[in-house]
């Protein structure tokens, strides 16, 4: 991606944000229907197994008896469909309740997404060595995991209060912490299950804390993702970063429609 391509995304970004800012009540709709394609997408990404309009009825009937559910598997994915609604939600309170980015708050959306499908491990770091399937990266010994998240997370906090909210020229840094926040989660593999999981929502936090939109990734770009973290390093994040700025483009496209029209019947 060219820097010309890259200030298209910037410049539909801050303009798609004037038009929110002056329909206020337009907001709980956007990050309703953002919220929704994000847990749509991330069970398609992680189980792959399930299409996603079965996730989507789950999400719809919100409440029901899931331990009624007459597939073991499909009963899985659902609770855990429903539970990352659950954790982005609690995402958005923490960040209006300007609560810092902390390991306490790691582990809470992690208890909060498995609380139900996995109680035994719902926010406790991984006891286990692992190795990410599919992924080259091979995380550390588990012994290293609660004082490398402590330093990831108080970096990323430090670097955010000093950013600020999202203006025109510090749009790219914002994304960059993202995607390193996103990619040091994943590389560190702090939990037995749910690390990719937790590691999307972190990053939505950075862009959400900065007044910006949540992102969404297609799954259908579930091999361009993966192979974005695999060419990732602690040290270069730019591959990722590229990866999530061109679906960013994506979910601003999705919004620029809804967007518009409101603006102008508002007109």
């Amino acid at each position: 991606m060219n820097k010309l391509d890259d200030d298209k995304i910037k410049d539909l970004f801050f303009e798609l944000k004037e038009i929110r800012d002056s329909i206020p009540k337009a907001n709980n709709d956007i990050f309703t229907a953002l919220r929704y394609i994000n847990v749509s997408n991330s069970s398609e990404i992680e189980n792959n197994i399930i299409s996603p309009i079965f996730i989507q009825s789950a999400l719809y009937r919100g409440n029901i008896k899931v331990k009624e559910h007459f597939s073991p598997i499909y009963r899985k994915i659902a609770l855990e469909a429903i539970s990352l609604d659950q954790l982005l939600r609690h995402l958005e309170k923490t960040i209006n309740k300007n609560t810092d980015l902390s390991v306490s708050l790691l582990l809470k959306l992690h208890r909060i997404l498995f609380d139900k499908s996995w109680p035994d491990i719902a926010g406790r770091f991984r006891d286990i060595d692992v190795r990410i399937r599919g992924v080259k990266l091979r995380p550390p010994h588990f012994s290293q995991v609660p004082p490398l998240m402590y330093q990831h997370l108080s970096w990323i906090d430090g670097i955010l209060k000093l950013l600020g909210p999202a203006t025109k020229s510090n749009f790219f840094e914002i994304f960059h912490v993202s995607a390193d926040l996103h990619f040091r989660i994943i590389d560190t593999y702090p939990f037995r299950a749910g690390n990719w999981r937790v590691a999307r929502a972190l990053s939505d936090y950075v862009l959400l804390k900065s007044g910006l939109f949540y992102n969404t990734i297609n799954p259908s770009k579930r091999n361009q993702y993966q192979s974005a973290i695999e060419n990732s390093s602690i040290n270069d994040v730019s591959p990722l970063q590229e990866f999530l700025l061109l679906s960013y483009e994506e979910t601003l496209q999705h919004l620029s429609g809804f967007l518009n029209v409101i603006q102008q019947e508002k007109e």
